[in-house]
């Protein structure tokens, strides 16, 4: 874990309460590079995450968002266009069809 101590007492901290201090299993680590090393890998993996997430996380949901408004743009114009389209090919195919239902009422009726 690493830590800033903080001085409480005065206005102006002293030294030692800006030295960082790491922990590493219960004990703290006294040598200068393996601190440098401990604060190095946290900015690389902080570094990282930051980088998934932007890189990877949002433009996927990005994704997603404009595929669904996608579907919902097209479904609308589906029902808007379709049910008109629906209502004038019923009407159309009844005027169309309508002599062939008088020809067959015609000759049963004869019969």
């Amino acid at each position: 874990m690493i830590s800033q101590s903080e001085n409480h007492v005065g206005d102006q901290p002293s030294e030692s309460s800006r030295r960082w201090h790491v922990t590493f299993a219960g004990r703290e680590v006294q040598h200068p590079i393996l601190k440098f090393l401990c604060g190095a890998i946290g900015l690389l993996i902080a570094a990282a995450v930051l980088g998934v997430v932007l890189f990877v996380v949002l433009p996927a949901v990005g994704l997603i968002v404009a595929l669904v408004l996608g579907i919902v743009a097209v479904l609308l114009l589906a029902l808007l266009i379709g049910i008109p389209v629906l209502v004038v090919g019923a009407l159309l195919i009844g005027l169309l069809l309508l002599p062939f239902e008088l020809l067959t009422r015609l000759f049963r009726k004869g019969r």
